[in-house]
């Protein structure tokens, strides 16, 4: 069959070609072309709709400098400058010159097609298409054609342009009438350092009170803490509680100024929880040197995914920390060689059911997201075979095979106080037990934003191939430096095993 007589993208799940979507056949190839035409078109729409904006500014700008006093014409002005330089970028992006007659109507009338094309043919994009061109772009090469693709989705708006936009919805605009307050392009940095949707339905459709609360919460003067001139002990110590984390958190900085995005893809996140966990995964299978989640679209999917998973996350939080506070209390009671009272072995059974439950759905439940056809789900074990996920599971198991021991040990005599003989008779298993769910709750923190994109940065710097081979010339160097060491004739280099380890040691902290 022609290529030109493929159908890319399908539109059922059951049709969706995993295999070849990662692969590199001639069929891929003619899939990867078409996706790579989607995604160069799309970015010219958006590239002209940002012309079009960039030029409406222009004109908004010029109208604001003729009034006002001198800080409302300075800003106005500046803003035109900016639009200007915004122009001049797009046209040397997209190869185009000025046109002669900039000012004619008939141009504007294109323009304004440029942007309403762009919108249209977004406005068609479904999650299952979004799927299968990421997929077959992500297995390309420095994955240019990718981050063009998902560049072209959304469309930054300065703040000028999103005051324009967010006064002429109705809702806002009555909403800050009523309450009496005013928009702010600034955000405390407490709390504020995190990407958020604001609303996602059209801007002819009324906005959810939800929807709207939200965005009132963090467009409008409501975001600041509203302060009075009684000051009180509680509210002194709050205030001052404020200052201390965020001179530790954020140095002197008590305000950041955000961007603002606008997406025509209002299929995107009008989906289930399956298709934008489908959605996350192929973004996530990308690679960890893609951009995906520097682009506002990879990072709106992420934080809709997380806004739908909160209540798990939560879960997972509680039970690894009381996890971790029944495991102090065992090993208190194994080093003074007591019996822990029967609810502390009841409830460590109960934890270790649910973690051998969140095992289970975790095997299969990423597995279920490519289990509509044979093909795809044979790709999703591919996909979750890597070495976070083996590593993490293998962590799981073992804590699932304790708990299953632990229970067979209860189950065994009728008594919950026997299955305590398991950790007096092997005291490894909650050695091990220990570290490993210590280890699952230093993961979890990474989820946090605050901290995760401090150490993440770090753990995939320390991870790559430049580091690793560091690390192997180091680890010569300190073998080279044992062996120079080991051949002196004394007595410490003659003896056991314990001997020879303990001289090692003393070159391994000296170099």
């Amino acid at each position: 069959e022609d290529d030109e007589d493929e159908t890319f993208p399908v539109n059922s799940g059951a049709e969706v070609e995993w295999t070849e979507l990662m692969s590199a056949s001639l069929r891929a190839e003619g899939f990867r072309e078409k996706a790579q035409h989607y995604a160069l078109n799309a970015w010219l729409l958006q590239q002209k709709a940002s012309l079009y904006e960039a030029e409406c500014l222009q004109l908004s700008a010029e109208k604001a400098a003729e009034a006002g006093d001198l800080v409302s014409q300075f800003k106005a002005r500046n803003a035109k400058k900016a639009a200007e330089d915004a122009i001049k970028v797009i046209r040397e992006a997209i190869c185009e010159e000025e046109p002669q007659d900039i000012q004619a109507t008939w141009y504007r009338d294109i323009q304004a097609s440029w942007y309403k094309q762009w919108v249209t043919e977004l406005n068609q994009l479904t999650p299952l298409h979004f799927i299968q061109y990421v997929s077959v772009l992500t297995v390309a090469d420095q994955q240019e054609a990718l981050f063009q693709f998902l560049s072209s989705l959304t469309m930054e708006l300065s703040w000028w342009q999103a005051e324009e936009r967010l006064r002429s919805i109705p809702d806002v605009r009555k909403a800050l009438q009523e309450e009496e307050l005013g928009l702010s392009e600034w955000s405390p940095v407490i709390g504020g350092q995190c990407f958020r949707i604001l609303f996602h339905q059209p801007l002819s459709s009324p906005l959810s009170q939800t929807d709207l609360d939200i965005c009132m919460d963090h467009i409008s003067t409501n975001k600041f803490a509203s302060r009075n001139s009684h000051q009180t002990a509680g509210r002194i110590c709050s205030d001052f509680g404020r200052l201390v984390v965020q001179k530790a958190f954020c140095s002197d900085k008590a305000c950041s100024r955000p961007t603002f995005s606008i997406s025509p893809c209002i299929k995107l996140f009008d989906e289930s929880n399956a298709t934008v966990a489908l959605m996350l995964k192929v973004l996530v299978d990308a690679g960890q040197e893609s951009k995906c989640f520097n682009t506002v679209i990879g990072r709106a999917i992420l934080a809709e995914t997380a806004r739908r998973t909160a209540r798990g996350h939560l879960l997972d939080t509680t039970v690894d920390i009381v996890y971790i506070l029944v495991l102090v209390k065992m090993a208190w009671c194994m080093e003074a060689s007591q019996t822990p009272q029967t609810w502390i072995l009841v409830l460590f059974a109960a934890l270790s059911l649910i973690i051998a439950g969140s095992l289970i759905l975790k095997l299969f439940g990423g597995m279920y997201l490519f289990s509509a056809n044979c093909s795809g789900f044979a790709v999703g074990v591919l996909k979750h075979v890597n070495l976070w996920n083996v590593i993490f599971s293998l962590t799981e198991a073992f804590s699932t095979f304790v708990g299953w021991r632990f229970v067979l040990y209860a189950c065994s005599d009728d008594n919950m106080s026997h299955s305590w003989e398991l950790f007096t008779q092997h005291p490894a298993f909650l050695s091990c037990l220990v570290l490993v769910r210590w280890t699952q709750v230093g993961v979890s923190l990474l989820q946090v934003e605050g901290i995760g994109r401090n150490i993440v940065p770090v753990f995939y710097a320390v991870t790559r191939p430049a580091s690793i081979n560091f690390l192997v010339f180091l680890a010569i160097v300190v073998c080279g430096s044992f062996h120079a060491y080991s051949v002196f004739p004394i007595s410490e280099n003659f003896g056991n095993f314990s001997h020879q380890f303990n001289a090692f040691l003393k070159i391994f902290r000296l170099e």
